[in-house]
């Protein structure tokens, strides 16, 4: 969802759950709830590996191909 694309966009920029929480004036729980799911979607196991993908992918590396719900694409792969 967007919203879980920005709390991704969030801890690549090394913002703590709480901070999220507050930036986006949510509960934590429900920041929670968003990592978990960007977890799943993205086979991750651990919140350190969610947050490894967020810094690359905020950085603008690939995250296990295109990043979550496909935010980002890989344009440079199609044939003209």
């Amino acid at each position: 969802s967007d919203r879980e694309i920005e709390v991704f966009g969030l801890l690549g920029q090394s913002l703590s759950t709480r901070k999220i929480a507050e930036r986006l004036e949510l509960s934590v729980k429900t920041i929670e709830t968003h990592q978990a799911k960007l977890k799943n979607k993205l086979g991750l196991s651990s919140m350190a590996e969610l947050i490894r993908a967020a810094a690359t992918w905020t950085d603008g590396g690939a995250v296990l191909g295109s990043g979550p719900a496909g935010a980002k694409s890989d344009q440079s792969t199609k044939e003209t």
